[in-house]
């Protein structure tokens, strides 16, 4: 079982990002409402659950090759925005630190379009 400082990592890393930073990646990234969502991913009709807690990469990729298709990918990434463990809308911890810090583009194929992007930025 993580401790409550390994487990908040990625919380304090993205409360020492910028406010504007935590302001986008709020409004492009919504936490989910309630666990629906969950019932709709790929991963909860997975027969085999721990290839997203990859111990080595090989199997870190198939589950993010399975994420790719996934229909609730936003919602699942936007939950993995805070938490240190897994695969999470198709990346892993350290890539979401990343992106978090400012160090990584936030992923393209979740992105919102140009319009509702200044909409929500506004």
């Amino acid at each position: 079982m993580a401790t409550r400082s390994e487990y908040s990592t990625l919380s304090r890393l993205f409360l020492r990002c910028s406010p504007e930073r935590r302001h986008v990646l709020r409004r492009m990234f919504p936490m989910p409402e309630g666990d629906e969502w969950r019932m709709r991913s790929l991963c909860s009709k997975a027969s085999v659950k721990d290839i997203w807690y990859p111990e080595n990469n090989a199997s870190g990729r198939v589950a993010k090759s399975i994420c790719k298709g996934c229909p609730v990918k936003r919602e699942c990434f936007a939950s993995g925005l805070l938490d240190n463990y897994g695969i999470w809308g198709g990346y892993a911890r350290n890539e979401r630190m990343k992106m978090v810090n400012g160090e990584m583009a936030l992923p393209e194929d979740m992105m919102i379009k140009p319009q509702r992007k200044a909409a929500l930025l506004a």
